[in-house]
């Protein structure tokens, strides 16, 4: 709707307020105003992720040979990129490529009729002068200095994005992902070059990915890296009904890993009935209502393990847990941590020399506020049984509580109805 209207040449999918990258590679003839002053040009963007398969789109930016800018995108934010003043100086535009060899199609994940192969989306662009305090080098990513990685599965993965977003440590201290449900080869080859080689420490998650995946990874260690773990907390006794569902498996091109990855076993025996809605959901909750739960023990299961796992580990929860469980949110899911919970596994993986030597403890926890301020979690929410509520006394839950599950919100009973139904959820 600007003057880009012209600019996107081969690789492209525009509409009328945005613009998707197709393919591996997309050119953009950018305007120019043709004097001699320095500029930064900013690009508002979306990355088209699909955790935790696709947890991220790699992007680079060149001019002819010269790289302006790489970067690892993980959502939607703001890219700079400093113009060197040799290509821009009196010059009316300006031939960029852009180079996105992520792209993924829509359709081999959600439920929906796209079969581009989609990696980036802009939404606008803007050239403006260079200020004083524009730090956007002109030929690297931020997080080149990559000081250490973090290797498991989706709850490291949004670890390393909260550090790659504080202000304070870009390009100052870089933290990578590591996906361990990938084979070695593959996810050792999305590191930026060297990595390996020059990384100071590395977190691993020993409840993600196998032997299999995190051995390999142990033994290609630089010597001088400190190797340091972690578990992800897992609650059940917040789920007690949890159990496998035999219809959940994956559906190609629809539901990965499956349409309601978390079971429920007072649903399996309801599921060949054809009654109606209300009788279903009441018949549920006489279930549930009837079960023996020791609720008591199971918490005290939870317990045991999360301090096995602290003992066993670098990380300890079990007493800040313990501490929040009934104020606040800590989880989501089984396997899913509440915002505050993920605040205290970065500051634990910040809590670094490094990092200490670069920035304030307090510029850090300011940082931190902002950027997780009104964040609520995953977009995987599961219910929580009103008797589950009342046993723990939780000051959070309320009865008419929605949940998110991906574009959802749905209450309990429209998630129990759902799930007995096997119905389909909107990506």
């Amino acid at each position: 709707m600007g003057n880009l209207a012209g600019g996107p040449g081969a690789g492209w999918s525009v509409e009328d307020e945005f613009a998707w990258t197709i393919g591996a590679e997309s050119e953009l003839t950018l305007p120019l105003p043709g004097h001699d002053r320095a500029c930064v040009l900013r690009f508002n963007v979306q990355a088209a992720v699909f955790p935790p398969k696709v947890p991220r789109q790699r992007l680079m930016i060149r001019a002819g040979k010269a790289v302006l800018g790489s970067f690892d995108l993980t959502g939607r934010e703001t890219i700079m990129v400093a113009l060197p003043l040799d290509l821009t100086r009196g010059a009316r535009q300006l031939a960029l490529t852009f180079i996105h060899p992520d792209a993924v199609r829509p359709r081999d994940h959600q439920p929906v009729d796209d079969s581009r192969r989609l990696a980036i989306c802009f939404h606008s662009g803007t050239l403006a002068g260079a200020e004083s305090d524009d730090t956007v080098p002109s030929a690297a990513p931020y997080l080149d200095m990559v000081h250490g990685v973090i290797a498991g599965d989706i709850t490291a993965m949004r670890i390393a994005e909260v550090i790659g977003k504080l202000p304070s440590l870009r390009g100052r201290f870089g933290i990578r992902f590591l996906d361990l449900s990938l084979p070695p080869n593959e996810a050792l080859e999305r590191l930026p070059p060297k990595t390996l080689r020059s990384m100071d420490c590395c977190w691993m998650e020993l409840n993600a990915g196998s032997p299999s995946t995190r051995d390999p990874l142990r033994d290609r260690l630089p010597g001088g890296c400190e190797l340091r773990t972690f578990y992800t907390p897992v609650a059940k006794s917040l789920w007690p009904f949890q159990a496998p569902d035999r219809r959940a498996v994956v559906e190609p091109g629809r539901y990965y890993p499956s349409r309601y990855p978390h079971g429920d076993r007072i649903v399996q025996a309801l599921v060949s009935m054809n009654l109606p809605d209300d009788v279903l959901y009441l018949m549920y909750e006489m279930a549930t209502g009837q079960d023996e739960l020791d609720l008591g023990k199971m918490f005290d299961d939870d317990l045991r393990r999360w301090n096995a796992e602290g003992r066993q580990s670098d990380m300890n929860f079990a007493g800040f847990i313990v501490k929040h469980f009934t104020r606040d949110r800590i989880f989501s899911a089984p396997n899913r941590v509440g915002p505050l919970l993920l605040r205290q596994m970065v500051e634990q993986v910040l809590d670094n020399g490094t990092v200490r030597d670069i920035v304030r403890p307090e510029t850090l926890a300011a940082e931190l506020d902002t950027l997780l301020d009104g964040y609520v979690g995953w977009p995987e929410e599961v219910p929580i049984h009103k008797r589950v509520a009342n046993h723990f006394n939780l000051s959070w839950w309320s009865p008419g509580m929605r949940y998110r599950w991906q574009n959802n919100l749905r209450t309990h009973r429209e998630h129990v109805l759902d799930t007995i139904n096997w119905a389909q959820w909107r990506p």
